[in-house]
C-alpha cells in the first residue's frame, strides 16, 4: 500500500492545497479512504490471479498447456473484481488502462497456439489504439 500514498497525496496537495488547510481531518480521512481502496484492489488483483495459477496447478499436477489458459482466463475475470474497490469514476480510467496490455497478452496467447494471422495482428493493434 505504501506506492499509493504518493499516488493519492500529490495530486491533493497541488490541485487542493486551500482544501487540506481549510479542512485537514475530512481531507486526511478521504486520503486514507483512497488509499485503502487502491490498495485493496491491487490486493484483489493479485490474489485473484495468484490464486486461480497455484488452484489449477494443484488440481492438475502435470502442467497441461490448455489449463494454464483457462487458469488465466477465471484468474482474469476474478481479478476485474478488485475494480470494485474503486469509486465508479476511476473504474472506466483503470479499465482504459489495462485494455492494451491484456490485448498484448491475448495476441501472445493466440500466437503460442499458432492462432494468430496478420489480420488478427492488425485488428488487436488498432483495438489496443
Amino acid at each position: 500500500m505504501g506506492r499509493y500514498v504518493p499516488l493519492c497525496v500529490v495530486p491533493e496537495v497541488v490541485f487542493n492545497s486551500a482544501r487540506i488547510l481549510r479542512i485537514p481531518g475530512q481531507t486526511a480521512i478521504k486520503l486514507s479512504r483512497s488509499i485503502f481502496q487502491s490498495g485493496m484492489m491491487l490486493a484483489t488483483y493479485i490474489f485473484a490471479m495468484k490464486s486461480s495459477i497455484c488452484f489449477f496447478r494443484y488440481i492438475t499436477p502435470h502442467n497441461g498447456g490448455s489449463l494454464n489458459v483457462i487458469a488465466g482466463i477465471v484468474g482474469g475475470l476474478g481479478s476485474g473484481t478488485g475494480l470494485l474497490w474503486e469509486p465508479e469514476g476511476r473504474r472506466q480510467e483503470l479499465a482504459i488502462y489495462v485494455l492494451p496490455q491484456t490485448l498484448i497478452v491475448l495476441w501472445n496467447m493466440l500466437k503460442r497456439i499458432k492462432l494468430a494471422r496478420f489480420s488478427s495482428c492488425l485488428l488487436i493493434l488498432w483495438l489496443s489504439l
